[in-house]
């Protein structure tokens, strides 16, 4: 007969004990971050995550609909959703006073960069949906988009004239002045630029990094 502690049903469980509470590496989302750290979002197990740069867990939160953000360090956590500088539905973002100039009519995500910015339009076809993304330079004029089957997410660096969106797990990321492909990153499951213009991706694969 086996004792407690020593059959292979007991290790098994240490082993699922373990893993508990840990963030999963499948379903990640950066939700803020700043040089410090970050908090995600687990989404299997909706719950948020306050992580250090080093990638230790700090705390863990159920989710709330008021959402959250750093507070003046991350992961310290602000509950309630941050500002933005664009606002999704009907195209209401402005450069001054003027709107950018593109063939979109709504924007179902966006983003406004330190110049420039990029805006994306959601679009189901049947049992299809197609993204359209665009990114326009700091006078409102489009200089670089790209249309794609499924949902394209789209963050910009508040620190400089940069653009980035996501096509399955490649990132591309646009300069918002020239128009040109500065960089692209294989094995990305989400990012987010954080204030000091550090690109902070979640690997498809786990684990946070800031590039």
């Amino acid at each position: 007969m086996t004792r407690g502690g020593s059959g292979p049903l007991f290790l098994t469980f240490l082993l699922l004990l373990a893993a508990c509470g840990k963030p999963d590496p499948a379903g990640m989302r950066v939700v803020d971050a700043d040089a410090s750290g970050a908090i995600v979002l687990d989404i299997p197990h909706r719950e948020y995550v306050g992580l250090r740069r080093d990638a230790s867990q700090v705390w863990r939160q159920p989710v709330r609909p008021d959402g959250v953000t750093c507070q003046a360090q991350c992961p310290e956590a602000k509950w309630g959703k941050a500002s933005t500088s664009c606002t999704t539905g009907r195209l209401d973002i402005r450069l001054g006073r003027r709107p950018p100039v593109t063939d979109l009519t709504y924007a179902s995500a966006c983003g406004i960069a330190n110049g420039g910015g990029g805006i994306v339009a959601q679009y189901d076809q049947g049992r299809q949906r197609t993204s359209r993304v665009r990114v326009f330079d700091p006078a409102g004029s489009v200089i670089h988009r790209v249309d794609s089957m499924g949902e394209v997410p789209i963050i910009a660096d508040p620190a400089t004239p940069r653009v980035a969106y996501l096509i399955g797990d490649e990132l591309t990321e646009i300069d918002a002045v020239t128009g040109d492909r500065r960089r692209t990153l294989t094995g990305v499951e989400s990012a987010r630029y954080d204030t000091t213009g550090a690109l902070v991706v979640w690997r498809t694969e786990g684990g946070i990094a800031w590039l």
